[in-house]
C-alpha cells in the first residue's frame, strides 16, 4: 500500500509542483517561461567575417557574373577609365559602422531589459520576495524530502532481502534441531555412559525378573543409539546461535528503518500540502493579475525595428564593398584593354611596314636555278667547241648604234651577258648562249640545251 501510494504521487508531481521544473502537469506555463522564449527569439548568435571583423551580409551576395571572353583590335572602343573623384574608395567597418551598429544593439538590450521589467512586475504582483523565498525554500525541502525517502526505500528493500535470508537459514536449522531433539532424552554423553555402567551393572548384581531384564536391555539400546547423535545435535545447536542471532538483528533493522521510512513519507506529504496551499493561491492571484500585453507588443515591434535597422547597415556596408570591388574590376579591365589595344596597333604598324618591305623587293625568277645550271652546261660544252672565223662589218657611228638596238629590241638578234651582270640588273634572257670576252654579236640565235 505503502508503495502505491508512492508511485501516485509522483505521477502527479513531475519533480516538483509550479515554478521552474516544479509545476503541476494541469497548470499552465508560468510567465517566466514566456519571458525565456522571448530572450531566446531575440538574441541571434552573430557570426563574423574573419577579412573585416564586419556581422555576415543578412541577404544573399550578388551572382557571380561569368568571365568574358574579350578579343581586342585595333577598332575595339575602350571604356573610360573613371575620373579622380569617382573613384570608390574600400569601406572600413570599425570606422565607419561600427558605432552605429554598436548603439542599435545597446537599445535592443534596453527593449529587453524594460520587457524583462514588466515581467519582473508581473511576478512580484504575483508573489512578493519573501514568498518567492519561502516557495524556494519548500521546493529544496521536498526535494530532500523525496532523496531521503526515495534511499530509505532502497535500505528497507536490502533490510527486507537481509532479513528474508536469514530467517530462512534459521528456520531449516530449526527444524533440524528441533527433530535431533525429539530423538534424544539425555544431551550428554558422559551422561548416557554413567547410565549404560548403572544399568550393566544393575543386571549384574541385582535380581530381576524377565520383565525388568527386558526393559533394562531396551533401555540400553535406546542409550546406544542416543549416543552417537549427541555430537550432531550440539553441532546443530552450536550454528543455530549466530543465525539466530543474525535473524533478530535483521529484524531488529528492517523495523528501524520502517519507522524511519514512515516519518519521511510523512515530512514529504507535509510539504506536498504546503506547496499546494501555495499553488493555489498562486492560481487565485494569476486569475487576477494581468499581464501587459499591448506594451509587451510594441516593445516586439520595437526590437524588430531595430533589427531591420541593424540589416540594414550590414546590407549597406556589403553593398559598398561589392561596389568598390567592382570598380577595381573594372579598372583593371580598361588597364588590359588599353594594353591589348596599343599592342594591336604596333603589330599593325609593324605588319604594315613589312608589306612595303616586301612590294619594294624584286622578285626572283622562277626559273633561276635552272638557268644557272643551263649556264654552266655551256660553259663547259664550249671547250669542245671549234668557232669558225666570220668577217663581220662593224657598224660605223650612232647610226649603227641605232640599227643594232633596233635589232636586239625586235629579237633579231639576242644580247648574251655573264652571270654577275645579269644578277646586278635583275634580267635573266632565256634561250641565248654566252658572250664572247670581245662581246661579238651573233646574228642568229643559239639554242641551249
Amino acid at each position: 500500500n505503502l508503495l502505491c501510494f508512492v508511485v501516485s504521487t509522483q505521477s502527479t508531481w513531475d519533480c516538483g509542483l509550479m515554478r521552474g521544473s516544479y509545476r503541476r502537469k494541469d497548470q499552465g506555463d508560468h510567465p517566466r517561461t514566456e519571458e525565456k522564449d522571448f530572450h531566446a527569439g531575440a538574441q541571434r548568435k552573430e557570426e563574423k567575417d574573419y577579412r573585416t571583423g564586419a556581422p555576415r551580409r543578412r541577404t544573399a551576395p550578388p551572382p557571380k557574373m561569368p568571365k568574358e571572353n574579350i578579343k581586342v583590335a585595333v577598332d575595339t572602343v575602350v571604356p573610360v577609365m573613371p575620373a579622380k573623384h569617382e573613384i570608390i574608395q574600400k569601406p572600413n567597418w570599425e570606422a565607419n559602422f561600427q558605432q552605429d551598429y554598436d548603439k542599435l544593439k545597446k537599445d535592443i538590450a534596453d527593449l529587453k531589459k524594460e520587457k524583462g521589467k514588466i515581467y519582473q512586475d508581473y511576478n512580484d504582483a504575483l508573489a512578493g520576495g519573501e514568498e518567492n523565498k519561502k516557495y524556494g525554500e519548500l521546493l529544496a525541502a521536498i526535494k530532500k524530502a523525496g532523496a531521503k525517502k526515495n534511499d530509505l526505500f532502497e535500505q528497507q528493500k536490502q533490510a527486507k532481502a537481509e532479513f528474508e535470508e536469514a530467517k530462512a537459514g534459521y528456520n531449516e536449522l530449526m527444524n533440524i534441531v528441533s527433530k535431533q531433539r525429539d530423538e534424544l532424552s539425555i544431551f550428554s554423553v558422559e551422561e548416557v555412559d554413567e547410565e549404560l555402567v548403572r544399568l550393566q551393572k544393575k543386571l549384574e548384581t541385582t535380581t530381576l525378573t524377565v520383565k525388568e531384564e527386558q526393559k533394562i536391555h531396551q533401555t540400553i539400546k535406546e542409550l546406544e543409539r542416543m549416543k552417537p547423535l549427541i555430537p550432531e545435535y550440539k553441532e546443530s545447536s552450536t550454528k543455530l546461535a549466530p543465525l539466530k542471532d543474525r535473524y533478530h538483528k535483521a529484524k531488529k533493522v528492517q523495523s528501524e528503518i520502517w519507522n524511519k521510512l514512515q516519518v519521511a513519507i510523512e515530512e514529504h506529504g507535509e510539504i506536498k500540502k504546503k506547496l499546494d496551499i501555495m499553488n493555489k493561491e498562486w492560481s487565485e492571484r494569476k486569475e487576477s493579475t494581468k499581464v501587459d500585453e499591448k506594451k509587451i507588443e510594441l516593445i516586439g515591434q520595437g526590437v524588430e525595428g531595430v533589427k531591420k535597422k541593424m540589416d540594414a547597415l550590414v546590407n549597406k556596408y556589403y553593398d559598398m564593398e561589392d561596389a568598390y570591388y567592382q570598380q577595381q574590376k573594372l579598372i583593371r579591365k580598361i588597364e588590359w584593354m588599353t594594353r591589348e589595344k596599343e599592342r594591336a596597333v604596333r603589330f599593325e604598324r609593324i605588319k604594315k611596314e613589312r608589306e612595303e618591305e616586301e612590294k619594294a623587293k624584286i622578285p626572283p625568277h622562277p626559273y633561276q636555278a635552272e638557268l644557272d645550271a643551263c649556264d654552266q652546261l655551256i660553259l663547259y660544252c664550249k671547250k669542245f667547241i671549234v668557232e669558225k672565223k666570220e668577217d663581220v662589218k662593224k657598224p660605223e657611228g650612232k647610226a649603227e648604234n641605232k640599227a643594232l638596238q633596233s635589232k636586239i629590241t625586235k629579237g633579231e638578234i639576242v644580247v648574251v651577258q655573264d652571270k654577275k651582270k645579269k644578277e646586278e640588273e635583275g634580267m635573266l634572257i632565256i634561250g641565248a648562249g654566252k658572250k664572247k670576252k670581245d662581246k661579238t654579236v651573233k646574228d642568229k640565235k643559239q639554242t641551249k640545251k
